[in-house]
């Protein structure tokens, strides 16, 4: 049986300044297997459906996290609304069925293991939706990272609305570059009581958690966000500028269009029920908080690909109109190196474009990152190829190579894609550490993909759930 947990109301209105709250918890009883319960991020593979097909395999029968949420890969295939009845009618059996334990509000800290990378802590909390706007220039106290694709919401909005519990995926990230948030409950690891440690499917690493449930706990955890959001701090890191809204350190790092969703839905319930809508569990995702600074979050950059390109048009229309230098170097070797070791005062990206290999210099952006300059210029240059053809008599048949662009994870593939005639590959360099939070306090939020907290295996895999309607 858990244990009677930490008394929060006296903690509520200083953890809520900060938009957080300790979470109540449902896990999975220890009868369950807990490597078919644990599935990864429904966002991952989502060019991959024999992936997700041998998570089926695998799974087969058991009870599973995969019958609670719905892999990207198969919004489309016609099955949407069957799909989405069917994660509904399962949740409601998890929860008759007396599946779940249930754990008080209480502190747990959370520890991903994977081969070849550090260990990454995190600590689970209640995200509150009045404090988290996705819109652009958003002023919230909570931010989105990237823009947000409007057209990826509906869909998670739907399997969000009117289902009675949640499986969280969101990442987000907590600027605290002195580790005096998170990591010191990793050395207090004796002092809690281990709710799970199992090696999670298709090479996912090992995960481990611990809870905290002392009054003390609580309060260290309290007065360190306390701490860190203290608006000297804030000054101290960033300086006197212009920063939008209140002194501001925390960022959603991973499930951006899941948690607007979670807003969109929010947003819903709050019409539907009034003033009595803010003491409503939906009003709250549960979240897993780490550290930007922790060793075990990778930024790994999200690299670009042209296709239906004529020759060096790309590079010409760089050139011409954004006053981009390019210089030719000596093989995808030495443009990795530069990519590499790039200054982020003067953004610089790789390309690969047939037999052509060099770095490219956008010295006339506004921006001291590489990712949002080429970005810009991509678009600029994808929507000006829409123009003229828009322009253009309708052609008898559509044109074979229209010009698009992909986001590509590996650099080898890139390399790889970009040699083929008619693409351009764009590598990107990562963004370090240092520069994310200042970008977003001075610019807002990043363009789409423009990082990746790891890499794909490294992902939030679902374990805990949480009731998101009354009872």
């Amino acid at each position: 049986m858990p244990k009677k947990g930490i008394r929060v109301t006296r903690l509520q209105e200083r953890l809520l300044t900060h938009g957080l709250q300790l979470p109540d918890l449902l896990l999975p009883k220890e009868a369950i297997d807990y490597a078919k319960w644990a599935v990864i991020a429904c966002d991952q593979y989502t060019q991959e459906k024999d992936y997700w097909e041998r998570v089926e395999q695998f799974v087969g029968k058991s009870q599973s996290t995969l019958r609670l949420i719905l892999p990207e890969c198969f919004i489309g295939d016609g099955s949407f609304e069957d799909r989405i009845d069917s994660i509904h009618a399962t949740m409601c059996n998890y929860l008759q069925s007396n599946l779940f334990q249930s754990y008080s509000p209480g502190i747990h800290l959370v520890k991903r293991s994977c081969e070849n990378s550090p260990d990454r802590l995190g600590i689970l909390l209640l995200l509150d939706l009045e404090a988290y706007d996705y819109r652009p220039g958003s002023q919230s106290l909570i931010r989105p990272t990237e823009g947000t694709i409007a057209e990826r919401i509906p869909p998670r909005s739907a399997i969000r609305y009117g289902a009675p519990v949640e499986v969280p995926h969101v990442l987000v990230l907590l600027d605290d570059p002195d580790h005096s948030v998170i990591e010191p409950f990793e050395d207090l690891k004796d002092e809690a009581d281990v709710l799970y440690d199992f090696d999670l499917m298709s090479g996912g690493g090992r995960l481990s958690s611990f809870r905290f449930d002392s009054e003390q706990h609580a309060e260290t955890l309290t007065n360190s966000f306390d701490c860190v959001a203290d608006s000297e701090s804030f000054r101290s890191r960033y300086g006197s500028g212009k920063p939008f809204g209140k002194p501001f350190f925390l960022a959603v790092g991973d499930g951006n269009h899941s948690l607007a969703a979670a807003k969109t839905v929010w947003e819903s319930v709050k019409s539907e029920h009034g003033r009595e809508a803010y003491y409503h569990p939906a009003r709250w995702a549960l979240v897993e908080v780490v550290n930007l600074y922790n060793r075990g979050i990778g930024f790994e950059p999200i690299h670009r690909l042209l296709f239906g390109i004529k020759d060096s048009h790309f590079l010409d229309y760089c050139r011409e109109k954004h006053g981009a230098v390019f210089r030719t170097v000596d093989g995808a070797p030495e443009v990795e190196r530069i990519i590499g070791a790039a200054d982020s005062r003067h953004p610089e990206v790789g390309i690969i474009s047939g037999g052509v290999v060099g770095a490219l210099s956008c010295r006339q952006s506004g921006t001291r990152l590489a990712v949002v300059a080429i970005q810009e210029i991509i678009d600029d240059y994808l929507q000006g190829i829409r123009v003229r053809r828009s322009a253009r008599r309708p052609a008898r048949r559509p044109a074979r190579n229209p010009a698009s662009m992909d986001f590509v994870h590996d650099a080898e593939t890139m390399i790889r894609q970009g040699r083929v005639k008619g693409n351009v590959g764009i590598l990107v360099p990562p963004i370090r550490k240092e520069e994310f939070f200042p970008y977003l306090i001075n610019y807002g939020s990043l363009p789409r993909k423009s990082f990746s907290l790891g890499k794909s295996q490294e992902k939030r895999y679902y374990m805990e759930a949480r009731k998101i309607i009354r009872t």
